[in-house]
């Protein structure tokens, strides 16, 4: 408790993470509560085309080409932007840590094998990658959850093998071998919980690159057609975007500060953590 206590003072005096903090919950909050509260649905071609923000009181943020609220799509947008850079996050962390835990645990071929596996896709350029797998199995939330995960896992399996790479010869570990314990109960339960904490620092690295991907893909037009995202907003909107700028502005805006407010966040939880930060 008075570990926490600390952590939790530090982090309070790191201003620019507490704000960062506010931001995203409240980006959670209108993702989860502002679809049912504001009850537009974005599809729905609700006015003139392209009013813009604040010509009518009755949608503050305009209308786009065919006449679709603006503030509903970001709105809705925030819900799945959100979703798939934190699904495909999680996909990418585990299997970056399995991956790493087994190859710096083991060592030996387990190790050359797999590092080598991560090495080869590392060589393909990320985002090519993420265009093929998505052309190839389709666009939709799934496919692209997963391609993104495909392309981001490798920075994490490098450094979870490079924590357990260290921690494996420390004292407790081997006296846990010596006793008899199994490897699963070894890395699991004591390797890992001591290795987590650079990989979640890592985390929120990931959860910006995926919604910067995903958004990247909306507006080549790889985007889920049966769902409305940020990028599929920016996608959208570049057509107009001489006669009608803020079709683009707003839900790039709405991305720029998402990301730059989980990175802020990550940088914070960094200090916190890593015992060599000031205080």
């Amino acid at each position: 408790m008075i570990g926490q206590t600390h952590w939790l003072h530090r982090f309070r005096r790191r201003g620019p993470a507490v704000l960062a903090a506010v931001i995203l919950a409240l980006l959670a909050i209108i993702a989860i509560f502002g679809p049912a509260v504001y009850g537009t649905d974005p599809w729905s071609m609700v006015a003139a085309p392209f009013l813009e923000p604040l010509e009518e009181s009755e949608y503050l943020l305009g209308t786009d080409a065919l006449g679709r609220d603006v503030a509903a799509g970001l709105i809705y947008g925030a819900r799945l932007s959100l979703l798939i850079g934190l699904a495909a996050s999680c996909a990418a962390m585990m299997i970056g840590v399995l991956l790493g835990a087994v190859a710096g645990y083991y060592r030996g071929a387990a190790d050359d094998f797999l590092m080598r596996c991560t090495e080869t896709f590392q060589t393909i350029p990320s985002f090519i990658f993420l265009l093929v797998l998505v052309a190839i199995a389709g666009p939709s939330t799934v496919t692209i959850v997963i391609a993104i995960a495909l392309v981001s896992w490798p920075p994490i399996a490098r450094l979870t093998r490079a924590e357990f790479l260290s921690l494996r010869e420390r004292e407790y570990v081997q006296a846990c071998i010596l006793s008899g314990m199994g490897d699963m109960r070894i890395i699991f339960l004591q390797i890992l919980p001591n290795a987590i904490t650079p990989v979640v620092v890592m985390a929120s690295i990931l959860v910006a690159n995926a919604i910067l991907s995903e958004a990247a893909l909306s507006f080549l037009g790889l985007g889920d057609p049966n769902q409305i995202t940020w990028g599929t907003m920016i996608g959208v909107g570049r057509e107009s975007l001489r006669t009608a700028p803020y079709l683009c502005v707003l839900p790039g805006i709405a991305i720029f500060i998402t990301v730059l407010a989980i990175n802020l966040l990550g940088d914070g939880i960094n200090d916190v953590l890593n015992p060599r930060s000031s205080s």
